[in-house]
This record gives structure tokens, C-alpha cells and sequence, in this order.
């Protein structure tokens, strides 16, 4: 998995999302964005085609305790399809990138 910065609220990630230290290296990325007082957080998943349990834990903590408007946006429908099915479409309001 690769992590990018596009700018002080959009985070690109690239490759697979199924290790713990995926969702450490990503809660590594967002800290220092939260410390900077962003409330919009956008996150671009390119071809991921599944999520841990430990990242969607921390996305919706984002949510609820964090009060972060949270935008997730995904290249691959299996991984749309798998938010859909949890029922975190509207939660992550869920879209398609643009590619």
C-alpha cells in the first residue's frame, strides 16, 4: 500500500488495504492532518478491492467522536459494492473517482 498527501485534506491510497500496518500507516497520514484543525477529510482509494475491520473502525471514529466530515472515494466496485453492503455508503459518503 502507498499513502500520498494530495493537499491539506485529501489523502490518496494506492494497492492493497489488508494488513494491521496499513491501518497504522494511515492513522500515521491523518494525524498530523487533525492536529492542523481540518473538520473535511477526503480519502481517495484507487484499486483497493477490500478494507480491514481496523481501518473502518478508525474511519467511523472519524465520524462520530472526531466530528470529521468524512468523503471516500473508490476506483474499484467490489470495494464500493462491500461499503454498500455494510451499510456505510451514506456514513463515508461514498462516490466513484473520477479516473
Amino acid at each position: 500500500m502507498e499513502i500520498a498527501r494530495l493537499n491539506e485534506k485529501t489523502l490518496v491510497i494506492k494497492g492493497s488495504i489488508k494488513k494491521e500496518t496499513d491501518y497504522q500507516e494511515i492513522k500515521r497520514h491523518i494525524a498530523p492532518m487533525l492536529e492542523g484543525g481540518i473538520k473535511n477529510l477526503e480519502i481517495k482509494i484507487l484499486d483497493a478491492t477490500s478494507i480491514t475491520s481496523s481501518v473502518l473502525g478508525y474511519f467511523l471514529k472519524l465520524i462520530h467522536k472526531d466530528k470529521i466530515e468524512l468523503v471516500i472515494e473508490v476506483g474499484d466496485d467490489r470495494l464500493f459494492r462491500l461499503f454498500q453492503e455494510l451499510s456505510l455508503a451514506e456514513a463515508f459518503r461514498l462516490s466513484y473517482l473520477n479516473l
